[in-house]
């Protein structure tokens, strides 16, 4: 029997299609399917039969056939989310392509019914694009991979910090209110809905930068004045607030939070004014203290923007122009960005190898794609006027890893605070004709 056939015997043995004189057994909500159980053919498996049964006559054989589309396709995206293989990608393809050729019949049923298919599979894949602030009011903002843009807020506040939870289907951000030291952290769906205060203002307190755990949905840090806090969601009627780092000897400012998407750790920028030095360091949410790993010198003269790439073995940072460390948003809560542009460098983590990727001297803003190819940055590095040296300030660029292929992604300019989500991007594409609707 062919490897596709035999995943499809499978699956219909949930739904009785096929007798009891089957060997194979039925997967359960904890099968997973290695790439050597797929076929390498665009498409691998036929899933007509099992969808039609869908709309079968009886309610024990539509529910089994839900449970087990259900079942394989949220272990499919599992698997393809830990390994990327070229062959489950293809298998999910093949479903993709299935469900819409059902969707578009005139079966209420199945049409239902895949649609909550569809819907259960979202927050496995995400939302893909940019998260960024940006405008004349600060703004948070979506850019899409091709360019175009939703912007998300607009009550006339300034907001900043963007930032997707784990699953890329939550947004957190700041949001400075009428007061200088008036700041809440705010919660919204992806396309800027139910927004819930989820942090309320308090006295004299300053929040700069946030990260959202990718490990643990309740959690997210943020810095305040010179303190690192956590936040803890799950406390529906009070949010409980715990000091994670503070330096009492020499308390410096901090600066910037990126996360490591594999293992329950951060890294931040500190600065010792009176060393005169900016560091990256590493922490995490019960360690008590941090661990250097890079500090400023004669060459690298300033550090900003670190962000861990998502298999934890590299972070991106930019070194900057100058030291004026007036303009940064720990300082001031809305930074002149300008002295935050530099250029972008890798730091190897375990050889602690720094290799230089731009040198344009107006980069800032380093973000990963999901998959760890392309970083995407803010540049001002376009001239519109020569004798003047004028520049279009802070568009939205795109880069191979290693520095090559620089793509423009946007062209009206003023945009910072990027972070990439971590969505399925080519599997929500496969997917995109159904999931629009379930944002």
């Amino acid at each position: 029997m062919g490897t596709g056939i035999k995943i499809i015997s499978a699956l219909l043995m949930l739904v009785g299609v096929i007798g009891c004189g089957t060997t194979e057994p039925a997967p359960s909500s904890e099968h997973r399917v290695d790439s050597e159980e797929i076929k390498s053919s665009p498409l691998t498996t036929d899933y007509s039969l099992l969808i039609s049964q869908l709309g079968s006559d009886d309610w024990e054989t539509r529910e089994k056939a839900q449970e087990a589309l259900q079942a394989y396709g949220k272990n499919l995206i599992k698997q393809y989310r830990s390994n990327h293989s070229p062959d489950i990608k293809k298998e999910l393809q093949s479903l993709a392509l299935t469900v819409k050729q059902y969707l578009q019949k005139d079966n209420p049923e199945i049409k239902n019914r895949l649609k909550l298919l569809l819907k259960s599979f979202y927050p496995l894949i995400g939302t893909p694009g940019i998260l960024c602030t940006a405008g004349m009011e600060n703004d948070i903002y979506l850019v899409n991979l091709d360019g175009s843009e939703k912007k998300l807020t607009d009550d006339g506040y300034e907001h900043f910090s963007p930032v997707w939870n784990g699953k890329a289907t939550k947004i957190a951000f700041v949001t400075k209110k009428e007061d200088l030291h008036d700041y809440e952290i705010s919660c919204m769906d992806i396309n800027g809905s139910n927004k819930e205060v989820i942090r309320k203002k308090g006295f004299m307190e300053k929040i700069s930068y946030l990260a959202w755990s990718p490990h643990e949905e309740s959690h997210i840090i943020f810095i305040m004045e010179r303190e690192i806090q956590k936040l803890d969601l799950a406390e529906k009627e009070e949010i409980m607030r715990e000091q994670i780092l503070s330096s009492a000897d020499m308390t410096p400012e901090k600066y910037f939070l990126s996360w490591n998407r594999n293992r329950d750790e951060f890294v931040y920028v500190s600065y010792f004014s009176n060393l005169d030095k900016f560091r990256l360091n590493k922490a995490g949410l019960n360690w008590g203290k941090e661990e250097l790993l890079l500090e400023s010198n004669d060459e690298l003269k300033s550090l900003f923007y670190p962000a861990w790439n998502p298999d934890g073995s590299k972070i991106a940072f930019v070194c900057g122009k100058e030291k004026d460390i007036s303009a940064m948003p720990g300082i001031t809560g809305f930074p002149d960005w300008h002295h935050l542009e530099g250029n972008i460098y890798i730091l190897n983590v375990a050889t602690k190898k720094i290799t230089k990727l731009t040198d344009s001297g107006t980069d800032s803003s380093p973000t990963w794609s999901p998959d760890g190819t392309k970083i995407a940055f803010t540049s001002s590095r376009e001239v519109i006027n020569k004798e003047t040296n004028e520049r279009i300030a802070c568009n939205i660029y795109t880069m191979n890893a290693d520095g090559s292929n620089i793509k423009k992604l946007t062209t009206s300019g003023g945009y910072f605070n990027l972070q990439w989500s971590h969505a399925l991007d080519d599997i929500y594409e496969f997917f995109k004709f159904g999931l629009e609707e379930t944002k």
